[in-house]
């Protein structure tokens, strides 16, 4: 029975062995190894380069930037940043306000179709009582109770309107008021 083979890192004291001590032949001229190998292309410390037989220090050498580069750069890479930034803001913003807008529509319609669920459940009402009295005496029964409801419903809500108007902070303004007074040293009263 064998067992898949694994890709193990090259060891920069080998020269062409694996681990398990069979030679390695490479195809490729940098020595990276086999082709599925997640090191493949990979240059390690120690590994020759591609045909010279000296040593790759590209590793030890970055050949990046600068610190005066990167730090002249700065502004333009802040400013890019802050750009992205807001366009995933707006982006975002546009997904969520579309989102509402839809879940919005889909409530108005529900909202919809209960107002319709309503008028054929008080339509049920009459006709239910039109069994036992005639229709046009369920009908004047049934618009009386909801006469006496949108009555009871209307005075709550005019004794709840007289507890809020004038909108205005009140209590708020009194505390603002005792706050600067002594602030001042002035007596409020």
């Amino acid at each position: 029975m064998t067992t898949p083979s694994r890709a193990v890192p090259v060891d920069p004291s080998s020269t062409g062995s694996k681990p398990d001590g069979s030679s390695s032949t490479s195809s490729k001229p940098d020595g990276s190894g086999s082709k599925g190998s997640r090191f493949a292309g990979a240059r390690f410390p120690g590994s020759k380069s591609s045909g010279s037989g000296s040593r790759d220090s590209s590793w030890q050498k970055d050949d990046g930037p600068s610190l005066g580069n990167l730090v002249k750069d700065l502004p333009d890479r802040v400013t890019r940043l802050v750009k992205s930034e807001l366009q995933l803001a707006k982006l975002e913003l546009t997904t969520k306000l579309k989102a509402a807008g839809i879940g919005a529509g889909l409530l108005v319609a529900a909202a919809f179709f209960a107002l319709v669920f309503f008028a054929v459940l008080v339509s049920a009402a009459v006709m239910g009582l039109a069994e036992v009295l005639p229709g046009w005496a369920a009908a004047l029964i049934v618009a009386a109770i909801f006469l006496i409801l949108a009555a009871v419903l209307a005075l709550l809500g005019i004794k709840k309107l007289k507890k809020g108007v004038p909108p205005v902070p009140e209590e708020s303004i009194e505390s603002v008021k005792t706050d600067v007074s002594v602030v001042t040293g002035k007596d409020a009263r």
